[in-house]
């Protein structure tokens, strides 16, 4: 397993999740994410400092408490489960790419940003499935077939 994770990067974790608030999950969650194998895992850092991350998880890890009435729980959809902070040009192309790669069959996410959710469906064949409530906000649930 390639480790993108390490205890250097604890501390800017820390400050990165607690600019989320009440969404923000535990720092258990975030590092489980991570270091999930199964899943596909960017940090993106600048001058040393980590400015934000990607993490993703075969959908049928996810916790099912969390899910929405029109998720899909199958193990070959990848599940983006958290993007945060400022992410590098091109992390969503070479994300479908490895999903692929990986033999995933579908992505899906959660979108609370509107202007990520606009790029998901213009530049990468993202569709709207069901628009939710995710932690008192706004959200779509979006996939796209692979």
């Amino acid at each position: 397993m390639r480790e993108i994770f390490n205890e250097a990067n604890y501390e800017q974790l820390q400050e990165l999740e607690a600019g989320y608030g009440d969404m923000a999950d535990s720092l258990d969650n975030v590092i489980h994410g991570l270091t999930n194998p199964r899943g596909i895992q960017f940090l993106f850092k600048r001058n040393g400092k980590l400015e934000g991350y990607l993490s993703s998880m075969p959908a049928s890890e996810f916790m099912e408490e969390r899910r929405n009435n029109l998720f899909d729980g199958s193990p070959n959809v990848l599940y983006v489960e958290s993007v945060i902070g400022k992410t590098a040009q091109g992390t969503l192309g070479e994300l479908v790419k490895q999903a692929k790669e990986k033999g995933y069959k579908k992505i899906s996410i959660i979108g609370i940003n509107q202007r990520l959710n606009e790029v998901l469906r213009r530049r990468y064949g993202f569709e709207a499935v069901e628009e939710i409530t995710w932690f008192g906000q706004d959200a779509e649930y979006m996939e796209r077939k692979l």
